[in-house]
């Protein structure tokens, strides 16, 4: 087995026990300790120019090499020792990269910077200048939408973010016809907004309007006039400038909605109504905000704005509002310029209904003991079909107790859907599932899915034990769909060795694109269960001082089922290094994390098995003695022998992890055999070794490196 440190220099001779006596160091284990980590420390050198590399001879041809800033930018990136030279491994990966855009409307050059190589670029994104005015080439080539088709007017606009496929560009989202879409709304709004002011100019240069504005409602409905203005202006709901003013219109009935008041003239007997008229309707103007618990007041604001329409939004301002039960955004757009939510229990909740649009800033804060969902999406949604239009952004979401769940989806019923839902820049502390979605509908015979949603830019850290889930129960009655949901460009910040980054059971067809992960420290931190197949993830980042394993850390699968394609991990994690060599007098050494090794036994050692090998794990042990025998055990599948298999000193053996037993992929050696010095045509070893599978025998002649010739026996079953 390895040495560790805290065996070799231990403080007794038998650990924990001080009767033992003090243990001397002995000098054999530091040296054999000191050799494993020099063989595993990583060495390199790094030159700013390929030149300035080439003129450097590092002190063992194990080192790696780093070219930073060659004026030629494909020469940047990674090099290894071979023969004595630096050899070219692979170029620096820019999962992103900004593109600068010249041209016109229909053909534009698009350049990056100097020291990137275009070929080893993931994702570019650009400013556009320009927009298109249908389509378009960019360097010559075509530029295709989100659906594969050629660019509609308008759809190149904005931020876009695209990709390289060789023969075209793709966007990998439509930001250009969100983009459109948004600015249309924007100026659809702006316009009804303007046409509602003049409106009101033109009834107030023929109507009467209240020249004064009230400091609360109270003050305003206390007016006794001879005649009622067409208009009141409140400066504050309980007290002027306290959040709450707004802009109110005469009516001729009373409203249905809270968003009114109500005054009598002077005669004691006409009651005349107003309701609230700007497009803009501040949650304050009932009450809401900075108070103990504002979920009464809050409802009634959110019903108020779904009553009156899309023309009209919830402000919700930068107040604190303190939440004790389920808030239903009904269907509602709200803005926000950096408003609180303070969840009081576990009941206390956001619910986004379909067609919500929540856009600015927002923070929710839970207790410690927080074990509900700060975030609903919930399939059984009556009040409509959750599509595109369905959307909250830049939410921060915080809590103290690694409990409870931020953003969650959930469809527990037969026939229930969440689709096509748009969360950006969720940020997510300290619950113990940052963005869940979970399917786990078992009660009538049907199916319920959750697919087809994005989430963009969403961000993990500070104690989140689970970044991103993604999990379909198994039904006895209910089939459960996860598929076809995208999460682009996450990025998950690790610090505690429990965390995940992501978890996927029974989830299919879902795409990571351009996840960044950090300070990661256990494994398991991509976790596929065997049911997941046909995830895509792309683009995976991770820093240069993180030395983890791909094999053993980033991707675990519990069974061979699930297909998981990983198209780029961080090429600086990369340890380009010989072999590994096992512990002399080692019986079951250690093959975690490498895949090439080779013996050094000063004496007859039989190895039983290799320690720390999963299944699907493949190695190549190469004999760097004449003393190391593979026993023929439950732990090894040996080729065509019943005997134990002495290495042959010099030469390469292959095993795959097939279950929990090696199986031996070569075999040029024979159990029988043994390497001659001279020709053995017609030699006892010859005869005494032939036709031991009943096959055709004869011998492959080998050429030392020190010129020596030696003769190894085959047998015509396998291919010399």
């Amino acid at each position: 087995m390895a040495e560790t440190i805290d065996f070799v220099f231990r403080d007794f001779n038998t650990p924990g026990l001080p009767g033992s006596g003090e243990y001397e160091p002995e000098k054999p284990r530091i040296r054999r300790l000191l050799r494993q980590i020099q063989g595993g420390s990583g060495q390199s050198v790094t030159a700013p120019t390929l030149a300035a590399l080439q003129a450097i001879t590092p002190p063992a041809e194990t080192y790696l090499g780093i070219v930073l800033n060659d004026p030629d930018p494909t020469v940047n990136g990674y090099y290894y020792r071979e023969d004595g030279e630096w050899v070219y491994g692979r170029g620096f990966p820019d999962t992103f990269a900004e593109m600068v855009l010249t041209g016109g409307a229909s053909s534009q050059v698009g350049v990056v910077d100097a020291g990137v190589n275009p070929a080893d670029v993931e994702i570019f994104w650009a400013d556009v200048q320009t927009e298109n005015d249908g389509p378009l080439l960019l360097n010559g080539i075509p530029v295709l939408n989100l659906a594969g088709n050629p660019l509609a007017a308008g759809e190149w606009t904005g931020v876009v973010l695209f990709v390289n496929s060789g023969d075209h560009w793709q966007l990998i989202i439509d930001a250009g016809a969100a983009a459109s879409a948004a600015q249309s709304a924007s100026e659809a709004a702006q316009d009804a907004a303007a046409a509602e002011l003049a409106r009101i100019a033109a009834e107030a240069a023929a109507s009467s309007v209240s020249p004064t504005e009230y400091p609360n409602i109270a003050t305003a409905q206390a007016l006794t006039p001879a005649s009622a203005p067409d208009f009141i202006r409140t400066a504050g709901y309980s007290t002027a400038g306290d959040g709450g003013g707004a802009l109110y219109k005469k009516v001729a009935t009373e409203p249905t909605h809270a968003g009114k008041f109500s005054i009598t003239l002077d005669d004691g007997v006409t009651v005349v109504w107003y309701e609230i008229s700007q497009p803009k309707v501040p949650a304050m103007a009932f009450g809401a905000g900075n108070t103990a618990d504002d979920t009464a007041d809050l409802l009634v604001a959110i019903d108020c704005v779904a009553a009156l329409g899309q023309d009209f939004a919830l402000d919700l301002g930068g107040a604190t509002y303190r939440i004790s039960a389920q808030i239903d955004t009904k269907g509602t757009r709200a803005i926000s310029s950096g408003c609180t939510f303070e969840h009081l229990n576990n009941a206390a909740q956001i619910r986004l209904r379909a067609r919500s649009q929540w856009r600015g800033l927002y923070t929710s804060n839970v207790p410690a003991n927080f074990t509900g969902s700060a975030l609903l999406i919930y399939g059984d949604d009556t009040f409509g079909t959750m599509d595109y239009r369905t959307m909250c952004e830049n939410w921060w979401f915080n809590s103290d107790g690694q409990t409870g769940t931020a953003v969650h989806f959930l469809a527990d019923g037969a026939g229930q859907l969440i689709d096509h839902v748009m969360i950006i820049n969720p940020t997510v502390r300290g619950f113990e599932h940052g963005i869940r979605f979970q399917c786990i509908a078992n009660d009538t015979a049907g199916v319920a899915f959750i697919n087809g949603n994005q989430i963009i830019r969403p961000h993990g850290g500070g104690g989140c034990l689970n970044f991103i889930t993604l999990e379909a129960a198994t039904g006895t009655t209910t089939t459960n769909f996860v598929n076809q949901n995208a999460f682009i460009v996450p990025d998950f910040q690790a610090n505690a060795g429990t965390n995940r980054a992501l978890h996927l059971e029974n989830a299919k067809y879902n795409s990571f694109v351009g996840m960044s992960l950090f300070d990661l420290a256990a494994a398991d931190q991509l976790y596929v269960d065997g049911d997941s197949t046909d995830n895509y993830l792309q683009g995976i980042w991770i820093p240069a001082y993180q030395n983890i394993s791909p094999t053993n850390t980033v991707i675990n699968q519990a069974s061979a089922g699930s297909r998981v394609e990983v198209t780029r991990l961080n090429a600086k994690r990369i340890n380009y290094r010989g072999y590994e060599t096992f512990a002399d007098g080692d019986t079951t050494p250690s093959v975690e994390g490498g895949s090439a090794f080779k013996t050094a036994n000063t004496a007859g050692t039989v190895i039983t098995n290799f320690d720390q090998g999963g299944e699907g794990h493949l190695v190549t042990v190469i004999a760097g003695d004449a003393n190391t025998t593979i026993a023929n055990n439950a732990n090894f599948r040996l080729i065509g022998t019943a005997a134990n298999m002495r290495l042959i000193q010099g030469v390469p053996y292959t095993f795959l992890k097939d279950g929990t037993v090696w199986r031996l992929l070569n075999q040029i050696n024979s159990h029988a055999g043994n390497l001659v010095g001279s020709d053995p045509t017609g030699s006892s070893v010859f005869s005494a070794n032939a036709n031991p599978l009943g096959k055709n025998a004869g011998f492959i002649q080998m050429q030392r490196n020190d010129g020596s010739t030696i003769y190894l026996p085959y047998w015509t079953s396998i291919t010399p």
